[in-house]
């Protein structure tokens, strides 16, 4: 088995510029990992947390039976803490409070809390005072999308290391994937692993068609292929989501920005797209973004396509 610093294809350069500091004697920190989902903050933790426990190299030898146990998940110097339902709850906080009271028993302790942004009031206060001074050799990492997610009283109590999405060349390393997928993932592996998924390739394929009948299909209302898509669960979200997508390209394709498309396979559709006025794009992704926060609220998806085709008619005839 090798080190997990080996296997990081993405943010080496932050590991290996945090490690020195870390390692520094007696030092206690809390570092808040803050950027895109799936870009590697998890593992750069882990990464980290293999050399600060090691038992034969400052670098972490991926050998010993300490970094085994790390790269294992079973590692009585580690405790991972992730949501448990929607939050992270006061129990899982008094978890990790537990644990650091307990007498040490490996040269560190790392403490990593994936989603700290989902820390609900109780279990965020419950913390405070261990973010602040953590005991001695005690290493702790909030993982979270950006710092202003994270509650201030956690963040001030922080130092801030911020995550890059990753770039095509850095996903190719992880996951062979055609080019519209990689450009579609913003820089996730945990989204381009998503998108490879069959059942999201067939969504994303059924949403191209749908958006291409619902642009140029004048009696796209009557169809009843649209309704029978709409009533799977959670299809209209996803169709949302994959429109807002096609159209940001097509409002590339107004700007003459082709080498920045997520979906250059759909070259067809994006024609379509630039050839309507940039002001009925902006509203069409404006009104996408309302509708898919209203499913919240379980709200009927057939209607909600309905409401959505008349006023994309009225915005057309009122810019025609």
């Amino acid at each position: 088995m090798a080190r997990l610093r080996d296997r990081l294809v993405a943010h080496g350069e932050t590991a290996d510029f945090l490690l020195p500091s870390l390692q520094a004697d007696g030092l206690a920190l809390t570092l808040l990992f803050a950027g895109p989902s799936g870009v590697g903050k998890r593992f750069t933790a882990l990464t980290l947390a293999q050399a600060l426990l090691c038992e034969r190299s400052s670098a972490g030898c991926g050998q010993c039976g300490s970094c085994l146990r790390v790269e294992q998940g079973a590692h009585e110097g580690v405790r991972v803490i992730a949501p448990e339902g929607p939050q992270i709850k006061i129990d899982q906080a008094r978890e990790v409070i537990e644990f650091l009271h307990l007498q040490k028993i490996s040269r560190s302790r790392v403490v990593i809390i994936d989603q700290a942004h989902l820390l609900n009031p109780q279990a965020a206060n419950a913390l405070l005072k261990i973010l602040e001074e953590p005991p001695e050799g005690t290493f702790i990492f909030l993982i979270a999308p950006s710092p202003s997610s994270v509650l201030s009283t956690l963040r001030s109590r922080s130092r801030t290391v911020l995550f890059r999405p990753l770039s095509e060349t850095e996903l190719k390393k992880i996951q062979v994937a055609p080019d519209w997928a990689l450009k579609a993932s913003r820089g996730s592996v945990e989204t381009l692993r998503a998108l490879l998924e069959p059942e999201e390739q067939e969504s994303r394929a059924e949403a191209a068609r749908l958006l291409g009948e619902f642009l140029t299909d004048k009696d796209f209302l009557l169809a009843s292929s649209w309704r029978t898509a709409l009533k799977e669960k959670g299809f209209f979200v996803r169709l949302c989501r994959s429109w807002i997508g096609f159209l940001r390209d097509g409002l590339l394709m107004h700007a003459k920005g082709e080498k920045l498309l997520m979906n250059p396979d759909q070259k067809a559709l994006l024609m379509t797209l630039a050839a309507e006025p940039r002001e009925r794009i902006e509203f069409f992704i404006e009104k996408l973004f309302r509708l898919e926060a209203e499913m919240a609220f379980h709200r009927d998806p057939q209607l909600s396509m309905e409401e959505l085709w008349v006023g994309w008619r009225n915005v057309r005839e009122k810019m025609a």
